[in-house]
């Protein structure tokens, strides 16, 4: 900007994951100009990893557009242990210590490619953030055996999206929460999965729970970026 010249600038600050901002300014023939900006963190953004994240009005943080795919766990934490192997299927056989394992590594991966908003931290969110997350999501489309029956998890995307823009919230793989479940060190476990039936998924408001051990082709999980 220092080599300017005098006259009316029309200027656009687009810096994910804040909000397009254009301003107007003069640059005089001597002298210096200053003009403060004030970014709104309300924008969709990708992350450096490829993730697309979803602003949450309602919770005021951001969500993975998607459950974290195969392709995403492979560029941040460089395997797959997945039963179901293709990139665009969310990444399973997860437990909440290895989630918790991958979001440490994606808050230095984003921080590294400087693309890690200050003030916030990515992390696997609480059983309330998850529900403010999934609000309206319809359980009858969504990638369960409810009313057809599976035999592995779907490509993510399966289901249409809610109203923030979030897909499969319901089905495909059970999504790890944060917090503990009960006094054993059990942690949450929410949405459902590929294989759960009328029986055993009645509502989307199900719960189910694992240790932070605990592993199979049903788990798998969802990021949030939360404010530290």
């Amino acid at each position: 900007l220092s080599q300017l010249h005098p006259g009316d600038l029309h200027l656009s600050v687009d810096l994910p994951p804040y909000t397009l901002q254009r301003l107007d300014l003069h640059v005089p023939d001597f002298g210096n100009v200053s003009k403060q900006v004030t970014l709104q963190q309300e924008k969709d953004f990708i992350a450096a990893c490829g993730m697309p994240l979803v602003w949450i009005p309602d919770g005021g943080f951001w969500a993975g557009k998607y459950l974290v795919r195969q392709s995403d766990f492979e560029t941040v934490g460089g395997n797959n242990p997945s039963t179901f192997r293709r990139p665009n299927r969310p990444v399973e056989t997860i437990s909440w210590e290895s989630a918790m394992a991958f979001c440490d590594k994606l808050n230095q991966y984003e921080r590294k490619a400087g693309k890690l908003p200050q003030g916030y931290h990515y992390t696997l969110p609480k059983e309330s953030q998850w529900s403010v997350l999934s609000a309206d999501a319809n359980i009858d489309q969504a990638a369960t055996s409810r009313v057809t029956t599976f035999s592995s998890t779907q490509d993510v995307g399966y289901s249409e999206p809610n109203r923030y823009g979030i897909y499969d919230s319901i089905g495909n793989v059970w999504e790890w929460c944060l917090d503990a479940f009960d006094e054993k060190g059990d942690h949450g476990l929410r949405g459902g999965c590929w294989l759960s039936s009328t029986e055993h998924f009645p509502s989307a408001d199900t719960r189910n729970a694992g240790g932070p051990k605990y592993a199979d082709q049903f788990t798998g999980f969802r990021v949030v970026l939360v404010p530290n």
